[in-house]
């Protein structure tokens, strides 16, 4: 997302097109957004140091939709414990495991790879045997 202040603040500087996307790494279009807000409201530099972090909130809003999914935590606690008990549990069961659980409507279970993000640093950070990760085929591991 661009940072209209300082395309703001630098095109009341009097900087050309390429020198604030060169600086900012923004695009043209941004600018000329910039530039109309400026001609429209007739800002100077004097006016600029007025300006609130609102008026650039309420002018360009931050289009990006947020994440309003809720999803079921699970228990690592219980499901690494329970690799201890039986040597050939894999992480794989233990994410059939979790997703067949019933959930709370509204709320949604992690994938297998998400899952996987939250089982392996609990596995350690915990002390527990470390899950060998590997590309199947690329090396053979022995007990």
């Amino acid at each position: 997302m661009a940072e209209f202040k300082e395309i703001m603040a630098m095109r009341l500087e009097g900087k050309s097109y390429d020198a604030i996307a060169s600086a900012l790494g923004c695009s043209n279009r941004d600018i000329a957004r910039m530039i109309d807000v400026i001609n429209a409201y007739g800002i100077t530099a004097e006016a600029f140091a007025g300006l609130s972090p609102e008026f650039f909130n309420e002018h360009f809003p931050d289009g990006r939709r947020t994440r309003k999914a809720a999803y079921v935590q699970p228990d690592y606690k219980a499901l690494a414990d329970k690799p201890a008990k039986n040597k050939h549990l894999t992480r794989c069961m233990l994410w059939e495991k979790y997703y067949s659980l019933p959930a709370e409507p509204g709320m949604l279970k992690y994938q297998y790879a998400q899952f996987c993000n939250g089982l392996a640093p609990y596995i350690q950070t915990h002390g527990l045997t470390e899950v060998i990760d590997h590309e199947p085929g690329e090396e053979l591991y022995v007990d």
